[in-house]
């Protein structure tokens, strides 16, 4: 089954807090985070969440609960919550451009 893509946004906002969320449900699809995985990883230690991050590598089922596929978005620097680095855009950027790419040409059932 084709995926759902899912952006995590602005790094030093709550964008990545919501994707973690998100392994606390099952769904039918794959729900694919588009995130770097270092900062997911760092994000889910700070709220005291207990997520399995998994490469996303084309898998057709979904993840199970406590899990998330993510397809890794690497920063650009470090992030310092509630502050917006400059430095992070081509990294929203790129997460919107795979986003649409991916739903554009079928690759996934959208964003």
């Amino acid at each position: 089954m084709l995926p759902l893509y899912v952006t995590s946004g602005e790094p030093a906002g709550i964008g990545p807090d919501i994707c973690l969320s998100l392994a606390g449900r099952v769904d039918e699809r794959p729900i694919v985070i588009l995130a770097d995985m270092d900062m997911l990883e760092q994000r889910a230690q700070i709220l005291k969440l207990s997520v399995e991050l998994i490469p996303y590598q084309g898998q057709d089922a979904s993840s199970g609960t406590g899990q998330l596929f993510v397809e890794h978005v690497p920063l650009q620097q470090d992030v310092v919550l509630g502050e917006l680095n400059l430095n992070n855009a081509a990294y929203v950027l790129e997460q919107l451009r795979r986003s649409a790419d991916y739903a554009m040409s079928g690759k996934s059932v959208g964003v």
